[in-house]
């Protein structure tokens, strides 16, 4: 019963587009936000919504390895916390998907023991403690949908202090 108002909540409220198969036939920048609140993710969609990208909603990890599976993104917004499969997993079984090189910026709202850590800031380009700072995430994400950013950022918490 949960999962239905959730999902009837988002579908009310968010406009989401039709993903693209491949990146090449899309200028459109396409960004997958995987988040199981949804608080959080209306925040991040309402940050996103307006900048033009087409967003994809994943509320869990098994759902959001589907998508990866399916479906090329630009980038992905990762919870680290979620149901079924948790973003630690997702991480690790993103390499065996089209999406292997697609940058993920991790969110999460609790603090990781040191080999999780470590991980997080070898698999992302960027990672951000809820509550974080909706500027610099903002700046993030875009910095990452710009063509030259293959390179890693060194942020490792843009949380609001």
């Amino acid at each position: 019963m949960h999962r239905k108002i959730w999902e009837l909540s988002i579908s009310l409220q968010i406009q989401t587009y039709p993903v693209a198969e491949s990146k090449e036939v899309c200028n459109i920048k396409q960004i997958l936000v995987v988040e199981d609140n949804i608080e959080n993710l209306e925040l991040v969609l309402c940050l996103l919504g307006n900048k033009g990208y087409r967003l994809e909603t994943a509320a869990d990890g098994e759902q959001a390895l589907d998508f990866v599976n399916k479906y090329c993104f630009d980038l992905i917004i990762l919870d680290i916390i979620l149901p079924k499969i948790d973003g630690i997993e997702v991480l690790k079984r993103l390499i065996y998907t089209q999406n292997a090189n697609t940058p993920v910026i991790a969110v999460t709202a609790s603090y990781m023991n040191e080999e999780e850590m470590n991980f997080l800031l070898e698999k992302c380009v960027s990672y951000f403690l809820k509550p974080f700072n909706i500027n610099q995430f903002q700046e993030t994400v875009s910095f990452h949908l710009t063509d030259s950013s293959s390179i890693k950022t060194n942020i490792i918490d843009f949380s609001i202090q």
